[in-house]
């Protein structure tokens, strides 16, 4: 399915230029023993890219493995162990002047541990500083591919943050190291080996052949430009495991199937809205301006759509402050790469906790909290589960309090309306035809739906 092409060639580990095939980094005969993989090597997705790239570019391309597969940057660190930055430097000065014209980067998933996250932006700084260096190229471009999130059951804290940390420190790299570029990729979780892959080469072969800077026509000279390329094989028992680069780490089983997964976000979708409303003003806002038409005895007017318009508007107006906090806080360092999604849920549940925590009243947290079993609890540690019931109950007291005190005026007009048509004698008259256009007369003349919106956005303030 992916032929050999002229114009595609590949330097093999045993030092021999042959026509680019499958597998790219086969370990026979290799001239480095340190470069030897021990297990069967697996199907590359370089091979397309140089095909691309020499489609786009009009020439002759070369592709020069020197990856190991699972391999820490500690190999790759000339200061520290630097074994395969050794191998592969005599690789590329073995074909002659001219040099190379850009190296693809695929590797973290070894250093992605709590004691080496946090030094790998400096030892990567070090390890491109060390190959423009030797290589006499100060502008030698770095493509790396960014590590996919890893979503696991049985994935510690601990290195969850550790592999965020190293996604971030992958993207700093691209920010702040000159001519070094990063491949997104597009925060997929890396949930399976399958969606690992096809993420990672994806986005390899489409960033990376779009490239003019290091493979478009603008390049000097026409012979074969070498490219510094990794292909990790399989690890055993795994033979569909492809890595771009030095990856090895194995992906972790029990994992959720796909269908049970839409299933699952399908649920949350049809009942998120309802979650995320009651845990905001909406509910305050909504009853209240239901009991003003109520009061008013016009069933119909406004319209329901008109009452749940307005307390939607009117909700987004006073929640603004929390939501710029969720987003800040945590909805743009989790589209970063930052922190994972278990940690933007408990960064977004602080601002929206406390907003709900002002207009909850003790006794009902105390009641919940009670119930739920809990003894003396710090405000910062109330669980969601407590907090949320405890506000809506709240939210519905207050809101039938001041749907009472709209009542009254209303009702003092139908008592009025009702002892003036008696004393005339018209009984048959029915009150609600006389008492209408007096309420809204009354309601009109007190600029009524400014003082209710007033008082309900007043009963928000802290």
């Amino acid at each position: 399915a992916d032929p050999p092409e002229l114009g595609v060639h590949l330097f093999r580990a045993s030092g021999q230029w042959t026509l680019a095939t499958h597998p790219l980094n086969d370990g026979t005969n290799s001239v480095f023993h340190e470069n030897l993989e021990l297990v069967n090597a697996g199907h590359s997705p370089f091979l397309i890219f140089a095909k691309r790239v020499k489609k786009a570019a009009g020439y002759p391309v070369g592709l020069v493995p020197g990856a190991l597969g699972g391999s820490a940057l500690s190999s790759w660190n000339p200061d520290e162990a630097g074994t395969l930055y050794r191998n592969a430097l005599a690789m590329i000065l073995a074909q002659g002047p001219g040099g190379i014209r850009g190296i693809l980067w695929y590797q973290g998933c070894a250093d992605a541990t709590p004691s080496l996250c946090g030094s790998y932006f400096d030892r990567f700084t070090n390890v491109v500083h060390a190959f423009r260096r030797d290589l006499d190229q100060p502008e030698l471009p770095f493509f790396t591919v960014q590590l996919n999130r890893w979503i696991s059951r049985g994935l510690l804290p601990e290195n969850d943050r550790a592999w965020g940390q190293l996604r971030e420190a992958q993207r700093q790299a691209a920010r702040r190291i000159p001519h070094v570029y990063i491949i997104p990729a597009n925060d997929d979780a890396m949930r399976s080996i399958r969606l690992f892959v096809s993420t990672a080469a994806e986005a390899c072969i489409t960033g990376m052949a779009s490239s003019s800077q290091a493979f478009g026509r603008d390049f000097e000279g026409g012979a074969s430009p070498a490219g510094v390329a990794a292909a990790a094989p399989a690890k055993a028992g795994d033979p569909f495991r492809l890595n771009i680069g030095l990856e090895g780490a194995g992906q972790a089983g029990g994992q959720v199937s796909v269908a049970v997964q839409i299933v699952i976000v399908m649920t949350l979708l049809s009942v998120a809205p309802s979650i995320v409303l009651l845990m905001t003003s909406f509910t305050r806002i909504v009853i209240v301006l239901g009991f003003v038409r109520t009061a008013l005895g016009t069933p119909s007017a406004p319209s329901n759509q008109i009452i749940v318009g307005l307390s939607l508007f009117l909700t987004f107006f006073l929640m603004g402050p929390v939501f710029d906090r969720v987003q800040k806080e945590a909805l743009n360092p989790y589209l970063d790469g930052r922190i994972t999604s278990l940690e933007a849920m408990d960064k977004a549940s602080v601002p929206l906790k406390g907003f709900m925590l002002k207009q909850t009243r003790s006794r009902d947290v105390e009641y919940f909290l009670e119930l739920g079993g809990y003894g003396p609890t710090a405000v910062k540690d109330l669980p969601m589960r407590v907090v949320i019931p405890a506000f809506v109950i709240s939210e519905l007291q207050t809101s039938f309090q001041m749907g009472f005190l709209l009542f009254l005026p209303f009702l003092v007009i139908d008592f009025l309306v009702s002892t003036v048509l008696m004393a005339l004698g018209m009984m048959m008259m029915p009150p609600t035809v006389v008492a209408l256009p007096l309420k809204l007369l009354l309601f009109v003349l007190v600029d009524g739906w400014h003082l209710v919106v007033k008082s309900l956005v007043q009963s928000f303030a802290p």
